[in-house]
């Protein structure tokens, strides 16, 4: 069982494979955690399964770690989809104070009638630790919030329609 990011970054850095991965990929650093979760989510808040992701900027590549019930399973040399000039920032968890059952319950208090059918959330570093979550809700909406993780604040949101009208 997998509790919380922190606990599972500490499972992945605690392992054998990622400590024999590391050896040859010394420079590559924290970049984000990944999430996807059901609408009973929840239910599921203390069993989390994530995807954690280390970026190496030598090779302008990502090595993504998934942690699933005390299994560690990797992939590596993935090529990232941004920007060229766009820099991928090690996420400090140090700065992280707000924890994802925090950031989402603000969330739900803001938009209790949006209720989510899937929720993706991806946990980085955009000069701040930045909770982003997308709700895909049941009225076929997109709702994106970005929370900073280390003071609570909304940094930004935005409920678009999924499908545009003809």
């Amino acid at each position: 069982m997998v509790l919380s990011f922190k606990k599972s970054l500490d499972i992945l850095i605690k392992s054998k494979e990622f400590k024999k991965w590391k050896e040859t990929s010394k420079e590559s650093y924290l970049a984000n955690g990944f999430l996807m979760l059901n609408s009973d989510y929840k239910e599921n808040l203390d069993n989390l399964e994530w995807q954690i992701d280390f970026y190496s900027p030598n090779k302008d590549l990502m090595t993504s770690f998934f942690i699933k019930g005390g299994n560690i399973s990797s992939k590596e040399g993935q090529k990232i989809l941004k920007e060229e000039d766009v820099v991928i920032e090690e996420l400090k968890l140090d700065k992280l104070k707000i924890s994802l059952k925090d950031a989402l319950a603000k969330i739900e208090k803001k938009y209790p009638r949006d209720a989510p059918n899937k929720v993706i959330i991806i946990l980085q570093f955009v000069k701040v630790p930045v909770w982003n979550i997308s709700f895909l809700t049941s009225s076929f909406n997109l709702l994106n919030v970005n929370i900073d993780a280390e003071k609570g604040n909304i940094i930004k949101e935005s409920m678009k329609p999924l499908f545009e009208k003809f």
